[in-house]
C-alpha cells in the first residue's frame, strides 16, 4: 500500500468560526490551598481533552487563574455539550493542586493540558502535567465517572527506581481504536503504548494504563541522541554503556516542527496504521513560537517505527484568538471525539480560547 500520500490522514477538517469555549471569570470555587474562593478561569480556558459520555461531549480542559495580577496556576475543569460546540462549563474544576500525594510536583503551578483515554472496563485514564516551575512531569489519574479523580502520580514514578523522575516530560497521548463514539485504548504486541515528550517524541508501554516504561536503547547498543543547540536538533552519540530514551520523532529543520513535536490527541489505530495528530512549532516572524498541527503514521506492529509523516500542517492560526492573546500564534491541538458521524478536534487557539474543527469520519 502507498503511503507517501496524505490519504492516511484524518481529515479535511473544517473549523468553527467562533471560540465553543472562553475565560469564565464568573466561575467561584473554593480553593483548599489558598482556602478562599477563587476565580480559578479568569484569564483562560484552553488546551482541551475530549470524550464522549452518555451521549454528550465531555471537554477536560485547562483554566489559567490570576488574583491581583499574579499567576495562581492552573487547574482542570469541565465542560458538556449535547451538539460538541455549545457548552456548559461545570462549576468546580476536577483536577487541581492539593494537599495531597501529588503536591511535591504540581506545587506552585498545578495541573496542566489534559490527554484522555477509556480502558476496555470503562475506566478512564487522564494523562496531565504536573509543573512546580522548575520541572513539568507527566502524571497519571483515573476515574470512573470523569468527575471524581485518583491521582496515581508520576507515570513513570516507579521505572527503574524512579530513574525519570527530575524529566522533563509531557503530553501523553495513548494509542486508542475506535468503537462507535468511544476511543477505547488498544494493546498491542500485549502492551499499552503510549506518546509523549516536548520536543523529541517518545513511547512508552504498560499493562495497565497507570505505570508506565519508557522505551529505551539498549545499554551497549548503537544509539543516537538528538541535542537542541541554537534552534537546530544536532545528533550526538550517548555515553556507551548507558540506556538512554529512544526518540521516536524528532523536529526537522525548515518545516512546521522544526523547533519541538508534541502529541496532541489520543493516538488512533486506523486500517492505514496509527495516525497521531501532534502539535509542531517554529519561530514566527513576529517573535516568539508558532504552534500548529500535524499528524504521523506509525506501524502498528511496531509503534516506535514512523510510516508517513505530513510535510505540511494541517491547521494554522487564522482566527483572531488564534493569532493572539496570552500567547501569539497558537492553534494547540489536544482532544478529539467521534461524534455524529464525524470527528470533533479541540484545541487551544492562543493558549486563551478553545476552538473546534470537524471532518468527515470515514472509517
Amino acid at each position: 500500500m502507498n503511503h507517501s500520500t496524505t490519504h492516511w490522514q484524518i481529515g479535511p477538517f473544517t473549523r468553527h468560526p467562533e471560540p465553543v469555549l472562553r475565560a469564565d471569570p464568573a466561575l467561584m470555587w473554593k480553593c483548599p490551598v489558598l482556602g478562599e474562593p477563587i476565580p480559578w478561569s479568569n484569564v483562560a480556558i484552553f488546551n482541551p481533552a475530549a470524550v464522549v459520555a452518555d451521549g454528550r461531549v465531555c471537554v477536560l480542559f485547562r483554566a489559567e487563574c490570576h488574583l491581583d495580577g499574579v499567576n495562581h496556576g492552573c487547574r482542570i475543569g469541565l465542560a458538556w455539550s449535547d451538539n460538541g460546540i455549545d457548552f456548559t462549563c461545570e462549576n468546580d474544576p476536577i483536577l487541581y493542586r492539593d494537599h495531597d500525594s501529588a503536591s511535591d510536583f504540581e506545587w506552585p503551578m498545578g495541573c496542566e493540558d489534559p490527554r484522555i483515554a477509556r480502558r476496555d472496563d470503562g475506566l478512564w485514564v487522564l494523562t496531565y502535567t504536573g509543573f512546580d516551575l522548575r520541572t513539568a512531569r507527566l502524571c497519571v489519574a483515573t476515574s470512573p465517572d470523569l468527575r471524581t479523580w485518583t491521582k496515581h502520580g508520576l507515570a513513570f514514578g516507579h521505572f527503574d527506581g524512579g530513574r525519570y523522575r527530575q524529566f522533563w516530560c509531557k503530553a501523553g497521548s495513548i494509542v486508542c481504536r475506535r468503537e462507535g463514539d468511544q476511543l477505547i485504548a488498544q494493546k498491542i504486541r500485549g502492551k499499552y503504548w503510549m506518546y509523549f515528550g516536548e520536543g523529541l517524541l517518545y513511547a512508552a508501554t504498560s499493562d495497565d494504563l497507570i505505570h508506565w516504561e519508557p522505551v529505551e536503547y539498549e545499554a551497549g547498543a548503537h544509539k543516537i541522541a538528538y541535542m537542541k543547540k541554537n534552534r537546530t536538533w544536532d545528533r550526538s552519540e550517548p555515553i556507551p554503556g548507558v540506556r538512554s530514551l529512544k526518540p521516536v520523532v524528532f523536529p526537522r529543520t525548515g518545516r512546521y516542527d522544526e523547533d519541538l513535536c508534541e502529541p496532541g490527541p489520543a493516538a488512533v489505530l486506523t486500517s492505514q496504521g496509527i495516525v497521531l495528530i501532534y502539535n509542531g512549532s517554529r519561530p514566527v516572524a513576529r517573535g516568539g513560537q508558532g504552534y500548529t498541527g500535524g499528524q504521523i503514521l506509525f506501524d502498528p506492529d511496531d509503534p516506535t517505527a514512523v510510516i508517513a509523516r505530513a510535510t505540511r500542517s494541517f491547521i494554522t492560526p487564522q482566527h483572531a484568538a488564534e493569532r493572539g492573546g496570552v500567547t501569539d500564534d497558537v492553534c494547540f491541538v489536544e482532544g478529539m471525539v467521534p461524534f455524529r458521524n464525524q470527528w470533533i478536534l479541540y484545541y487551544g487557539g492562543a493558549d486563551s480560547v478553545i476552538f473546534a474543527a470537524t471532518a468527515p469520519l470515514t472509517e
